[in-house]
Formats: structure tokens, C-alpha cells, sequence
């Protein structure tokens, strides 16, 4: 079992050039991995998930299970 990392948001603002508003754009339209709520005031994106984008940002798209 391997376990992944947690992404911030102050981190992937960085690390993509995106800002945060394009990130939820991008998010909302299934073209950027859903953040994972971590607590009551807090989120984080799964480094798995972004890295995929990375790969291939215009051919990601979530799939809904």
C-alpha cells in the first residue's frame, strides 16, 4: 500500500502557475481533481491526482464512480 500526499493550496497555486479561482473553475467543470476536506478548515489536493493533471491537463477530465 502506498500513501499519498496531501497538496495545499498555497503549494499548488505554485505549483501549476494557476490561481486560486482558476483552480476552482477548472475544478468545478471536471477538468481538475476535487480537493479532499481534511477538517472543518481545511482542504488539500491529493498529489496522485495532481500529477496526473500535469501529465495530461487537457485531456484530464474526473471520472465520477
Amino acid at each position: 500500500m502506498t500513501l499519498d500526499c496531501f497538496i495545499r493550496l498555497a503549494d499548488l497555486t505554485k505549483l501549476t502557475g494557476l490561481s486560486e479561482a482558476t483552480l476552482r473553475r477548472k475544478e468545478k467543470a471536471g477538468h481538475f481533481p476535487a480537493r479532499v476536506r481534511l477538517g472543518p478548515n481545511a482542504v488539500a489536493w491529493r498529489e496522485s491526482e495532481v500529477a496526473a493533471w500535469m501529465r495530461e491537463p487537457q485531456d484530464y477530465r474526473v471520472t465520477l464512480a
